[in-house]
């Protein structure tokens, strides 16, 4: 009798440890945007992808669902191929995270001209009619010169 009772109790034990709660096995599919604010600090160099990550301070954020801009990284991968010339410095980072994987996607203050790494080096796109532009500043104020 004693060995049913704790085989039942082990059973019970071992069962409810490894219950989850109801969508703690979902990922969350969002895109976490940075915004650099250059309002703490002057810098004597453009900010690049080493000192916009080095001052948080200066980091403004945005979540936004991928539901809400469907899958924005395949969009801007096939914007026009660039030289990257129009690319003043590092104003925004979008953070694309889906299915368990972030992607990294840089753009400075106009939103034309989009940075992200593909076999770690920089590959440029840019939204020559500026289409992406004027939808995350009319959807979202975040995108605005003043907010």
């Amino acid at each position: 009798m004693k060995k049913i009772i704790v085989c039942t109790a082990s059973i019970v034990l071992l069962s409810v440890s490894y219950t989850k709660p109801n969508g703690a096995d979902k990922v969350k599919n969002e895109i976490n945007v940075i915004k650099f604010m250059n309002s703490i600090g002057t810098y004597s160099v453009e900010t690049n992808e080493i000192s916009f990550w080095k001052f948080p301070e200066e980091h403004a954020k945005l979540d936004i669902s991928i539901d809400d801009n469907g899958n924005f990284l395949e969009e801007v991968k096939k914007l026009p191929k660039n030289d990257g010339r129009t690319f003043n410095f590092f104003n925004y980072a979008f953070i694309i995270k889906t299915k368990g994987v972030s992607d990294t996607i840089y753009a400075d203050t106009d939103l034309k001209t989009y940075l992200f790494k593909e076999k770690g080096k920089f590959q440029a796109r840019y939204d020559e009619k500026g289409f992406w532009a004027e939808q995350l500043r009319h959807k979202y104020s975040f995108f605005k010169a003043c907010w």
